[in-house]
């Protein structure tokens, strides 16, 4: 099955698997929801911790702890929600797991394996931060008024955005790639259209949910083409990990798409713009 098939289907069933979680399960502060944000910030940490071993940095780093570095911040939120303990609770969590890096790795080096120290704990700060820190702004999503139809606007600003990039770059877009060294199988077409894409789906929300985005179709056009414009530069993000690291995926867990890094590269970057554009814009 050629992998445009494998995108297309994976669009179309995990996509709607993901936005019924968000709405009939909505118990507990969207507990589940939190459950799979923090689930898949640890595997892309996994996949951050594998592209630093492929990398030329000597990193011997383990996938585990790398797991474990990124599922922290989400998973404090998630608990924070859950109670009363605020953002001191992430902050705290962020610390105490850096500090149990830094005193495993005075404990642990061995004569002879000191030189892989600083880039295994640079591996697993890095997984702390990118996928971790940004994870949580998904988790902090459900703390904001109509949780449910943010996070389903969140998603499809995103989702279509990718899908629309790569749609119309596959069709229209021969012509005007190499555009960008970082990725240049990327089309100045396909952004477009993805771009476009993120303006249209906050638009659109704006007009079936007006009191979620409240204010003139001018203020949602300008928090739709930035989050557009995020979605893109989250991409090219971690397309310049994976080209520092030499390898083309981040890993192949997900069928047509690599790793789970691959597909939620753009919705990590994108989630703390989300977040705070939108409490700035429409609740301020």
């Amino acid at each position: 099955m050629k992998n445009s098939v494998k995108r297309v289907l994976l669009f179309f069933l995990a996509t709607p698997a993901l936005l019924a979680a968000v709405f009939f399960l909505p118990y507990a502060n969207h507990l589940t929801f939190n459950i799979i944000v923090t689930l898949a910030a640890g595997l892309a940490g996994m996949e951050v911790i594998g592209m630093f071993r492929a990398s030329g940095l000597r990193a011997g780093a383990l996938p585990s702890l790398g797991f474990l570095a990124a599922a922290v911040p989400p998973a404090a939120a998630t608990v924070a929600t859950l109670t009363d303990a605020g953002s001191e609770l992430v902050l705290a969590a962020a610390v105490i797991t850096v500090a149990a890096f830094l005193a495993g790795a005075a404990i642990t080096v061995k004569e002879g394996y000191f030189e892989a120290a600083l880039p295994n704990l640079a591996a697993y700060f890095f997984a702390l931060a990118y996928p971790g820190l940004f994870a949580l702004y998904g988790v902090q999503m459900t703390t904001l008024p109509f949780p449910s139809i943010l996070i389903v606007v969140f998603l499809c600003s995103v989702f279509l955005n990718d899908s629309l990039a790569y749609v119309t770059g596959m069709l229209f877009g021969r012509n005007s790639r190499s555009i960008l060294a970082v990725s240049p199988n990327k089309s100045l077409v396909g952004f477009a259209g993805g771009f476009l894409a993120s303006i249209l789906v906050i638009v659109t929300a704006g007009l079936l949910a007006p009191t979620v985005f409240p204010g003139t179709i001018g203020v949602r056009v300008i928090f739709g083409a930035i989050v557009g414009l995020t979605v893109i530069l989250g991409d090219l993000a971690e397309s310049a990990l994976k080209r520092a690291a030499t390898v083309k995926d981040s890993g192949n867990l997900v069928p047509g798409r690599g790793g789970i890094l691959d597909s939620a590269d753009s919705p990590l970057y994108v989630a703390p713009v989300f977040y705070y554009l939108y409490m700035i814009i429409f609740t301020g």
